[in-house]
């Protein structure tokens, strides 16, 4: 009976050390269980953002494409208007030099008619005196 008592006894602590593993597995278990699923919403959020970081790259690159094909269609812009720039500044130039040579003959034509016009005074003022001489 003591024997039997004792085994009794022994089974008893036997078991109940058993049921604490037990536990403190259970509670290991759960505690991963746990951090696993922190884990896999963490990863789930992470792949969320990166997705959305994605699309945003993605917008951003399209963006970036039409901005770079309005500043082509802006330089193209920019180099007719510099060409009809030119041709509007070789044809001032032209014209200022047109203006300078009319300017110019009518300056000759003026004293070409004042030469004459005194030549013409002394002419008539040499005939008068001619027919009163």
């Amino acid at each position: 009976m003591d024997v039997t008592g004792q085994a009794f006894e022994d089974m008893q602590e036997q078991n109940l050390r058993l049921l604490q593993q037990l536990r403190e597995k259970d509670d290991a278990n759960f505690k991963l269980m746990s951090e696993r699923i922190k884990a896999n919403q963490i990863h789930k959020l992470l792949r969320e953002e990166k997705d959305e970081l994605a699309e945003q790259v993605l917008a951003l690159k399209a963006q970036v494409e039409a901005q770079l094909q309005v500043v082509q269609k802006l330089e193209e812009k920019e180099r007719g208007l510099q060409s009809a720039l030119a041709a509007v500044e070789k044809e001032l130039s032209l014209r200022s030099q047109a203006l300078e040579l009319h300017k110019r003959k009518a300056v000759e034509a003026a004293q070409l008619a004042e030469d004459l016009r005194a030549q013409g005074e002394h002419v008539q003022a040499r005939l008068r005196e001619l027919q009163l001489c």
